[in-house]
């Protein structure tokens, strides 16, 4: 979808409106503007939402994390599983005679 945006005119300017975007949200800044924002005062709003975004990135990082390691662990139980079954096939095919 294309938006057309107009530049601004001089009443505009004059009203002190601008077509710079406001500030981004938490979700959309580097770490390294949460940092910056991690610097403001501890009980400034800006700082409680870089520290809770933060917070929600290192979260999903971690959970992530677990999954990978769940699906890993669930892989290898398998082919454990399928090992000690190829191990009694094969001691039971030996010692039967078959």
């Amino acid at each position: 979808m294309l938006v057309f945006d107009p530049p601004p005119t001089a009443a505009d300017k004059a009203l002190g409106r601008s077509s710079t975007p406001l500030a981004k949200a938490p979700s959309e800044k580097t770490l390294d503007e949460l940092a910056e924002d991690m610097h403001t005062r501890p009980e400034g709003l800006t700082h409680l939402m870089a520290k809770a975004e933060m917070e929600l990135r290192r979260t999903k990082a971690q959970r992530r994390a677990t999954t990978y390691m769940f699906v890993a662990s669930i892989a290898a139980a398998a082919s454990a599983a399928a090992a000690a079954i190829t191990a009694g096939i094969a001691a039971y095919v030996a010692f039967r005679g078959g």
